[in-house]
């Protein structure tokens, strides 16, 4: 055999026997920020007008950790997941990872999203026949009675992402002969320097047919822009895990990432555009907003954000999160479930907070800290070691 071949054989043998510690940490500390960024919606200014459990009390420290995780959470867990999709395939092959994935991504997303919307219809209705639960999107379901929901497309609600993915796999699934992509990711992946500065103007044009900040894509079909952006990040983890090494040279630049992902930050944060009604909402949701200077550098914005705070976590936990640690592995099994139950968990508290008038920090601590604390204890009592606990992680 040809040296060049083995020495890659090998290498990617010894890439299917590793555990990589610090991206199962790192997928599962995306899945739980998500439970803290929702929380935090009740409590954004900026959300006051869309968001179910809205509270009349609001803080910009809210807004200001909500929209700097909204930016790098969800790119990051595509990354992983494309790292990983990549490993399975070398693993099983693409009809294992097909088998594998539609039993990990898509009956969850089959079995547990009409259980989610039936959770917060459910919730939606106890708080309109409960005049003491007020919030503005209550009241304006009230007002409009049945016509808004007739009007609506089928939302995924926050289990769109299993629905994307599996549109990535399909992908995947087609295109993974074409070795000319492979070649293309070496080349955009070759300098450092030159990713740094030019990768992230991929992103541009998907996100510039979005509102800032940028929408997740929930509905039941396949949005476009979330290919050409989340599906950039979940292509860009796929070839991360045939050149791991890369990260190491993009290890010097990361005070450069650092002062730059911050200063992208606070020009996006203030120039975020004034708290959209529902009208509002539903407008832009159904067409691209204007094309204005301030709008194109607002997305280049998040662009650039999106892709450095990216790295910055990755060399972060590869750094510190790289080993076992059984607490840890704990945790990251029960992230997929705490994530599937969490919203209408958390709609159900905060629209019980709104009758008391509890510090807001007190309030968003239960609504965040309760809510995982609770998913973490039905995991390990009623899911863990059920049909259900294997079809999310496997069997021990």
């Amino acid at each position: 055999m040809d040296k060049k071949l083995l020495h890659e054989h090998n290498a990617v043998n010894e890439s299917l026997s590793v555990r990589y510690h610090y991206l199962d940490n790192l997928r599962a500390s995306a899945m739980l920020l998500g439970v803290f960024f929702h929380a935090s919606l009740a409590y954004s200014p900026f959300m006051q007008g869309l968001w179910l459990s809205a509270d009349a009390r609001n803080s910009v420290l809210a807004d200001i950790f909500a929209w700097w995780v909204h930016l790098f959470r969800m790119p990051l867990f595509f990354l992983i997941a494309g790292f990983f999709c990549h490993y399975m395939f070398k693993k099983r092959g693409i009809l294992g990872l097909l088998k594998n994935r539609a039993l990990r991504i898509l009956l969850p997303f089959i079995i547990f999203l009409p259980l989610s919307i039936f959770c917060v219809i459910g919730l939606v209705s106890f708080a309109i026949e409960h005049t003491e639960i007020s919030t503005p999107f209550i009241e304006f379901l009230v007002e409009s009675g049945e016509e808004f929901s007739k009007r609506q497309d089928i939302s995924t609600m926050h289990l769109w992402f299993l629905i994307n993915l599996v549109f990535f796999y399909i992908v995947t699934a087609l295109v993974y002969r074409l070795q000319k992509f492979h070649i293309i990711w070496q080349f955009i992946m070759l300098k450092p320097k030159t990713f740094l500065l030019c990768f992230p103007l991929l992103l541009i044009p998907a996100l510039i047919t979005q509102t800032i900040p940028h929408p997740a894509p929930e509905r039941i079909y396949p949005q476009l822009w979330s290919f050409g952006y989340f599906g950039v990040f979940f292509a860009l983890g796929w070839q991360f895990f045939n050149s791991q090494n890369w990260l190491d040279s993009i290890k010097p630049y990361w005070i450069p990432m650092l002062v730059f992902g911050i200063l992208f930050y606070l020009f996006i944060f203030f120039n975020l555009p004034q708290s959209p009604t529902i009208v509002d909402a539903i407008k832009y949701s159904n067409q691209a907003p204007p094309l204005t200077i301030n709008h194109v550098l607002g997305v280049t914005a998040e662009a650039y954000c999106a892709i450095y705070w990216v790295l910055l976590a990755l060399l972060l936990a590869r750094r510190s999160w790289n080993r076992e640690q059984k607490w840890m592995r704990y945790i990251a099994d029960s992230s997929y479930w705490v994530y599937i139950m969490h919203i209408p968990a958390i709609f159900f508290v905060q629209l019980q907070l709104t009758r008391v008038d509890w510090p807001i920090w007190i309030e968003y601590s239960i609504s965040s800290f309760g809510v995982i604390l609770v998913g973490i204890l039905t995991y390990a009592v009623l899911v863990r070691e059920t049909p259900i606990g294997w079809m999310l992680n496997g069997r021990r």
